[in-house]
């Protein structure tokens, strides 16, 4: 019994020791596992912090530019008359939401305004120029950036906007080409506005029609403009499509003109980088080397829906989020609601008549379908079109685009199948 009690005793402690040793190494496993979720944890909160801080400085830096270039709406224009600006992105759709909401017979529109000081840059509060084709961003002065070849033939150069003080920020002067346009102060604004492209017929429509027959004539510039001018004060809506600012740019615009309304167009960046890649004329370095398309177009994304949160949460009834895709699958529904927040009269026929898909040239060598499929089914296409290798070097860029906004990352298999959505818009960015 003794020699049978002490065996057991011994087993006991054996065991006990081994479930000790079993524990302890729980604990000790459980207790690694649990720091380094903490860790990640603190270092999440650390970036939401970080990116909350970036989108608050970036703000408060807004708050303390000068009003003073800021023109203010002229008083006998501000019953029953609305400015909009429409913020988009290189090839995300932007002509085409541009003729719906600037061809139509209420409006007086002005095509892409900022083109004069950079095609392919945009800029970021209060002094930063940033390529939408290299990703790298640089600080600028306020005189560089204001002067352009009058002659390609003469070395001299002249202001784009005339009596601009010294000391005025470059995001300063951009805020003031935007209100001094609401305001119709257009011959002011005569250097900005480029032959070819702001009194193109596709790009500016039918509200520069008179400008156009005013300058086959021969007549001065500033004769058309003063023309020109007596049209846009005429009109109920102004009209405005800016690619090349930051969306929290236009916070002063928003707190010194409360008729002004904005519309923020997003679309797939997978789409955006395709069309892209195969537009021809866009300045991207082929053989690429790097990312930096990628990198570039979801940061600015990414700050952008970011200014769009904070922003709307001070003017909820005058920030409108619109995809694409959703108004090109759901075009008349989505017009009639986008119209309604604008104080703009749907009509159908002249929607219809605004709606034709204009694509940007495809390399020929590319075949029709692919021109075809990309007219057909503009939002789409580039599901069927966009190689593997360069959707995962857009994924790899973009999720945190993709949380915000309902985008979805696919498998290649679910890529291929266009009949599966690739958006899910989240609440409180629905109209």
């Amino acid at each position: 019994m003794n020699c049978s009690w002490t065996l057991n005793m011994v087993e006991f402690k054996v065991y006990s020791g081994r479930m000790k040793t079993i524990m302890r190494k729980i604990c000790r496993c459980f207790s690694t596992h649990l720091r380094i979720f903490g860790l990640a944890c603190v270092i999440f909160l650390f970036f939401w912090i970080y990116q909350q801080y970036l989108s608050y400085r970036t703000l408060i830096t807004m708050a303390q530019l000068r009003k003073d270039l800021i023109i203010p709406p002229f008083a006998e224009q501000e019953n029953g008359k609305h400015d909009i600006i429409l913020s988009a992105y290189m090839n995300s759709g932007s002509r085409f939401t541009g003729r719906l909401l600037g061809f139509i017979n209420q409006s007086f529109f002005f095509y892409e305004p900022l083109w004069k000081f950079t095609v392919w840059d945009y800029y970021k509060p209060p002094d930063v120029r940033c390529s939408t084709t290299e990703g790298s961003c640089r600080t600028v002065q306020t005189e560089s950036e204001n002067e352009f070849y009058k002659d390609q033939f003469e070395k001299s150069k002249e202001a784009i906007v005339a009596g601009i003080p010294s000391d005025t920020q470059p995001i300063e002067l951009m805020l003031h080409v935007l209100s001094s346009i609401f305001g119709c102060r257009l011959v002011h604004m005569k250097n900005v506005i480029q032959e070819r492209v702001h009194d193109h017929a596709g790009y500016a429509g039918p509200s520069w029609e008179s400008y156009r027959a005013c300058l086959s004539v021969f007549n001065p510039k500033s004769r058309c403009l003063r023309q020109l001018e007596d049209i846009c004060r005429n009109k109920t809506h102004r009209v405005l499509k800016v690619l090349r600012l930051s969306f929290t740019t236009f916070k002063p615009l928003m707190e010194i003109n409360p008729r002004l309304k904005i519309v923020h167009l997003v679309r797939d960046p997978r789409a955006i980088i395709h069309s892209r890649l195969y537009s021809r004329f866009y300045a991207i370095t082929n053989p690429r080397k790097n990312e930096s398309l990628e990198r570039n177009l979801c940061e600015k994304m990414l700050n952008d829906i970011n200014g769009v949160i904070l922003l709307k949460k001070h003017y909820p009834d005058r920030i409108i989020v619109l995809y694409y895709e959703d108004l090109i699958k759901n075009l008349h529904v989505r017009l009639k609601q986008i119209y309604s927040k604008l104080n703009l009269t749907y009509i159908r026929e002249e929607a219809e008549a605004w709606s034709k898909v204009k694509i940007n040239l495809s390399p020929p060598e590319l075949g029709g379908n692919f021109t075809r499929d990309r007219k057909n089914d503009n939002a789409f296409w580039w599901r069927k079109f966009m190689s593997w290798d360069e959707v995962q070097k857009v994924d790899a860029h973009c999720r945190d685009v993709y949380e915000v906004l309902g985008y979805k990352q696919l498998s290649e298999s679910e890529l291929r199948d266009v009949n599966l959505p690739s958006y899910e818009i989240p609440t409180f960015l629905k109209l």
